[in-house]
């Protein structure tokens, strides 16, 4: 389970570290591939595994959902460590004009994911993400479970509202909102063929 550390610990009162707005935001960022992967991987997470059971999307094997989707992840986050660089290194740099990472905050404040704003978003997004936790039981996240598509969902539902903010400044996360649609749909399927 040591994957599930999403959106953790961003506001530890016990941290002594407290970061600010762009760093938080890249922490979330980065945090980001792992946090989805999770979703993938069949050891600790059924989803994938119950799509191949209950749909056949063609005879060929190599049409599997749990394919489908890994092959979808792994394109949504393509060059994702190139962005993940470049945003580092916006928020870091220094000039002696308006700086690069000035004009982030000011994008990142158009779209109300700076200040309280920002952490209240991050809080409620973490607080979804520990009801996804609290769900799983013997090291699985089942999906059989009605309660655990409730919850994904509702946690798939605010992270689509955290990412669309974040798409309007970070084109890059596009193809990754598209993907956790994926796995929104993937879950109304299930929900289609597993009994109530």
């Amino acid at each position: 389970m040591a994957t599930m550390v999403l959106y953790y610990y961003y506001f530890d009162p016990k941290s002594q570290e407290r970061l600010d707005d762009l760093n938080l935001v890249y922490k979330f960022l980065s945090q980001l591939p792992e946090g989805l992967d999770y979703f993938l991987n069949e050891r600790e997470c059924n989803l994938t595994t119950l799509l191949d059971k209950h749909y056949s999307v063609h005879s060929d094997t190599n049409s599997r959902y749990s394919l489908l989707i890994k092959k979808n992840y792994e394109e949504a986050f393509e060059g994702y460590s190139k962005f993940l660089k470049a945003t580092k290194k916006r928020i870091d740099k220094k000039t002696y004009y308006v700086a690069p990472k000035d004009k982030l905050h000011n994008a990142l404040k158009k779209v109300g994911m700076t200040g309280k704003s920002l952490e209240t978003k991050l809080n409620l997004l973490q607080e979804f993400w520990i009801q996804v936790k609290t769900v799983v039981k013997r090291n699985l996240l089942d999906f059989t479970q009605k309660k655990v598509r409730e919850v994904f969902k509702k946690f798939l539902e605010y992270l689509n509202s955290v990412l669309g903010s974040l798409c309007a400044v970070f084109n890059a996360l596009e193809p990754i909102k598209e993907f956790k649609e994926v796995l929104e749909a993937s879950v109304n399927l299930l929900t289609a063929v597993i009994k109530l």
